[in-house]
């Protein structure tokens, strides 16, 4: 994530999108996605050139898209299911959304942050030592939805919070993270296979 390079371009696939914040999430009903629809609306309605980018599949999708449809910002909120190229999401994106805690999403915070996307996310797991509040993301307490908004609104309302958290983010993770490759690499494969079977007990 830190040294790949996008195929894809968010701005370009979505060209009406000036601003895009990013969320992944698997779109069921423990991890809550309707979460992430509901901080963002109002900033959605403010400024119509700002997109919500939803990466994931669930059997909540429909009853989300039916969501965006009735609060009628179908047109600023892009449902995509998992992609083969989550690095260009990552990449070119403005921002990571986390709404929920689990090994999964610590995943695709330290993801982000590796790729240079500035973090907002609800504190838990691994929020915690890989984000400091201010300083290298924003990490609210978990399910503080007002939270949540208010900081999405101070992050576009300061550029500098931009390049701040991007290059922060970046080195902190490479600071926690292990640097012995094939440790790591262990390490993520138990953790996405536990993650696999773990969603296919759930069914």
């Amino acid at each position: 994530f830190r040294d790949g390079v996008p195929t894809f371009d968010l701005h370009e696939r979505y060209p009406q999108f000036k601003f895009v914040i990013l969320t992944v999430s698997r779109l069921d009903a423990r991890e809550r996605p309707d979460r992430a629809l509901d901080i963002c609306a109002p900033v959605l309605r403010r400024y119509p050139t700002i997109g919500l980018v939803v990466v994931g599949e669930g059997p909540l999708r429909k009853q989300l898209e039916k969501k965006a449809l009735g609060v009628n910002l179908q047109n600023q909120v892009v449902f995509e299911s998992d992609p083969d190229d989550l690095v260009s999401h990552m990449k070119t994106a403005n921002l990571l959304l986390n709404v929920f805690s689990s090994e999964e999403h610590d995943i695709a915070l330290a993801a982000a942050a590796a790729a240079g996307l500035p973090v907002l996310t609800a504190d838990g797991g691994m929020a915690g030592a890989l984000f400091e509040d201010g300083v290298n993301g924003f990490v609210c307490p978990e399910n503080d939805m007002v939270c949540l908004h208010a900081r999405i609104g101070e992050f576009l309302n300061n550029n500098q919070l931009r390049s701040m958290f991007a290059i922060n983010g970046r080195n902190q993770v490479f600071s926690v993270m292990e640097q012995d490759v094939e440790a790591y690499r262990k390490a993520f494969i138990d953790t996405f296979t536990s993650c696999i079977l773990k969603a296919y007990k759930e069914g």
